[in-house]
């Protein structure tokens, strides 16, 4: 059997039930009606965001196209930044896949342009954007499989790219699809990389300690409350699955390499610090061995995202960012599952 028929698939859903919808009722034409509102109102202003505030460096290409599903006829769209230096007898480049943010509800594609392009110019990897579906229309946990079925995708193209240096990451929801479907394939995978995502919805977002710091720009408790009601069913979801709040799963589950970023003034700030606080405490062998919060204060949730040239943020992004890379590059040093970068994956 070859390397790449040897990768399973093990987020819950296809393989052994059906992926559950929210029942018709009155609270699922609100939540339809205000995910309609939400994703007209942002439409437009998030697609002008992405092409005023952040560009792609003129040595990148990006590709807009799809790979398969689990489901049979079924594709996930993915743009594709790539080097222009790579050629067909270049060595196979390093691989990243992101996820971008969305609250699990808004489709915003192509939001992250400015990072995957620093990535792929600054480092010479291939990153892949990756698409997912969104919730009410799909909830938990079908964007989880998505993220899987997109890691898959990347580990299965070793005669593509350098599958021993694979690694994952995304932003807000992002970021937590990313910390949770590493912990499905961490032995294969050399890091996963969060912005600001939330890793415990086990606990209602009311009762949760406000942030260290005030910030206009932290989620308003009644959106991000909708997020959570949109993505998770009120019955038959347990909370505490490790793939629903990735601070419950198993240390050892997880990637060499976990790095995490908040804000002081973002409501998910405590989340980030917990997950790795809880990592750091974990015996030595038995979890990830490079662990890193970066604490970015004076600033709310997904501060990069409007960050304007030459302004404070836009500095505190760029440390972000760099910071990030710097991480990727351990990783590749740390290999799958922490074995070295030239151990063939498990």
């Amino acid at each position: 059997m070859s390397e790449d028929t040897q990768l399973q698939r093990k987020a819950p859903g296809r393989d052994a039930a059906p992926i559950k919808h929210h029942p018709m009722s009155l609270q699922y034409i609100r939540l339809r009606l205000s995910a309609a509102l939400i994703r007209g109102a942002l439409g437009l202003g998030m697609f002008l965001a992405q092409y005023i505030l952040q560009g792609v460096p003129s040595d990148v290409t990006v590709t807009h196209t799809t790979f398969p599903s689990r489901d049979k006829n079924r594709k996930l769209r993915v743009h594709i930044y790539q080097p222009k230096s790579l050629t067909k007898s270049s060595s196979p480049p390093p691989i990243h896949v992101n996820f971008h943010g969305s609250g699990f509800m808004i489709p915003s594609l192509g939001s992250d342009r400015q990072f995957c392009g620093d990535l792929a110019s600054r480092l010479g990897c291939v990153v892949l954007d990756c698409d997912y579906r969104k919730a009410p229309e799909w909830p938990w946990p079908a964007a989880v499989q998505d993220a899987e079925d997109a890691i898959l995708y990347a580990l299965s193209q070793s005669g593509r790219w350098d599958t021993r240096r694979c690694t994952v990451g995304g932003f807000s929801a992002g970021g937590n699809l990313a910390l949770c479907a590493s912990t499905l394939h961490g032995k294969d995978l050399c890091g996963v990389l969060a912005f600001y995502p939330p890793t415990n919805l086990s606990v209602d977002r009311e009762l949760k300690a406000p942030p260290p710091e005030k910030h206009s720009g932290a989620i308003p408790l009644g959106v991000a409350k909708m997020f959570d009601q949109s993505y998770i069913l009120s019955v038959g979801v347990d909370r505490t699955h490790p793939l629903v709040s990735p601070v419950k799963a198993d240390p050892g589950s997880f990637p060499p390499l976990v790095w995490l970023t908040c804000a002081r003034g973002d409501t998910l700030y405590r989340d980030g610090k917990a997950l790795i606080e809880k990592l750091k405490g974990t015996p030595e062998g038995q979890g990830p061995s490079d662990l890193y919060f970066h604490d970015v204060s004076g600033e709310g949730h997904a501060f990069d995202k409007a960050a304007r040239k030459g302004t404070a943020r836009d500095a505190k992004r760029e440390e972000s960012y760099k910071l990030a890379l710097e991480a990727v590059q351990r990783a590749w040093k740390l290999g799958p599952g922490g074995r070295g970068a030239d151990a063939a994956r498990l």
